[in-house]
């Protein structure tokens, strides 16, 4: 495959001071498998050895055994998980990364146009990458478009038009119409685990599940619906550290689903409606109706951008891949 000029759809963007249709999406992560987001590595406690040491300080009674204690290493560099007071945390930045990412990606071109830049400027891909080469399950995933040359990211500093997925997550000199909080892992256990190449993290359990809300206002209902296709709302995506390896050392990593418990639009908001479903301002939906809204959403979407969006499987790419 060969480089190709691609011509993003760019437009002035929205109002910022307008409300229009606004809301808070209660939101869960569900961790399918092992799950570490973390930044860099930090000195922790030795479980073990600081059990020793406190055994054995009780001990002291001159010198020399003060210096047994110096040799005793009691702490290890391990890459810690994301933590807010005690309690382990998925960064916004990180989940709203994660979903924006997913859907720059996800556009495709239709007649050498597309509505999305890649936030993060890069050279287009001009071969193949070899497998064992960095970044070669990547492009296994995402080579249907890693191809495309979609020139410059949008900057309102030096624009006067942003492409649509800039205009809904922000850019330099625009904000987002989309606030993500901290998603907080109430009841997760940290575990460490000393991984293949001398890799020590912790990391925590399939299973566990981190809580947070999206905040929301003046998007259209289509811009909602592209939420929902970026999250995969009830499938399998990858987050997070080793995502892209089928497993290390025995575990897997990376794997979650986004969970959406409910939608409540704001009172100042303007109703949502689709189809024969509507949604007045204040109103709180969640189970069936919620079900049925998402549905709607993504259906609404794909219609309006018909032929431009892939659905990838990413997980599934990944468990095909032949290391």
């Amino acid at each position: 495959m060969s480089q190709r000029a691609i011509n993003v759809i760019r437009n002035i963007p929205r109002s910022r001071t307008n409300i229009g249709l606004a809301g808070v999406m209660d939101v869960e992560i569900l961790a399918e498998s092992y799950l570490h987001i973390g930044s860099g590595e930090e000195l922790v406690l030795k479980k073990d050895t600081l059990k020793e040491f406190i055994k054995n300080i009780k001990d002291i009674k001159n010198i020399k055994d003060i210096d047994k204690l110096r040799k005793i290493d009691i702490f290890e560099e391990r890459m810690q998980f994301n933590l807010y007071k005690s309690i382990p945390i998925i960064p916004g930045s990180s989940i709203k990364g994660n979903i924006r990412a997913r859907l720059e990606l996800s556009f495709k071109s239709k007649n050498e146009k597309i509505r999305s830049c890649f936030i993060r400027s890069r050279a287009p891909l001009r071969g193949r990458v070899p497998v064992g080469r960095q970044g070669w399950r990547h492009f296994e995933i995402w080579k249907d478009v890693l191809f495309e040359n979609r020139g410059m990211p949008c900057d309102l500093t030096r624009m006067d038009k942003v492409c649509l997925i800039c205009d809904i997550f922000g850019t330099t000199g625009l904000r987002s119409l989309v606030e993500f909080g901290d998603f907080y892992g109430l009841n997760v256990n940290l575990i460490p685990l000393n991984l293949d190449y001398g890799m020590k993290i912790y990391a925590v359990e399939p299973g566990s599940k981190f809580h947070g809300k999206i905040n929301f206002f003046n998007l259209e209902e289509s811009d909602l619906g592209l939420l929902m296709i970026g999250m995969r709302v009830g499938k399998s995506v990858l987050l997070g550290r080793l995502k892209y390896r089928k497993e290390i050392s025995g575990y897997v990593f990376g794997r979650i689903k986004y969970l959406i418990n409910s939608i409540r639009l704001l009172n100042e908001s303007r109703g949502l409606k689709i189809d024969e479903l509507s949604i007045e301002p204040g109103e709180k939906i969640e189970t069936q109706k919620l079900t049925m809204l998402i549905e709607k959403l993504k259906d609404h979407t794909l219609k309006k951008y018909n032929g431009e969006i892939l659905d990838i499987d990413e997980v599934n790419r990944i468990e095909q891949l032949q290391d």
